[in-house]
């Protein structure tokens, strides 16, 4: 439990820290499946996950105080803590929006991280 809790400290930091020397792009509603779980489907990622099995798909939300929510997508390192440097600099992705759909409410529920893998 204290690993979940460790993550998701590191992640709320990460998020706080990398945002903006991420590439980011603007989306009026996040859509869990379009934004972000298909983001983690292609093969190269597919491959990373597979290969290593500290290596972990996550998707981290921070709501705003002006109503939007910024969202960034990544590979974790579950055995150093930290976010995968390559694949953030080639292909972190994060995301900002006015809002998101029921979908992505309830995967997010009042969690500030979705781990799916």
């Amino acid at each position: 439990m204290s690993i979940i809790i460790d993550l998701f400290k590191a992640a709320i930091e990460f998020l706080r820290s990398v945002w903006d020397s991420i590439k980011k792009f603007w989306v009026r509603i996040i859509n869990f499946a379009k934004n972000i779980v298909n983001w983690f489907k292609t093969p190269a990622r597919l491959r990373k996950l597979k290969a290593d099995s500290n290596k972990i798909a996550v998707a981290i939300k921070e709501n705003l105080e002006n109503g939007e929510v910024n969202v960034v997508k990544c590979l974790y390192d579950k055995s150093t803590n930290t976010v995968d440097d390559d694949e953030l600099q080639k292909e972190g992705v994060g995301i900002e929006a006015y809002g998101y759909d029921e979908e992505t409410a309830n995967a997010f529920g009042d969690k500030p991280m979705v781990i799916l893998s």
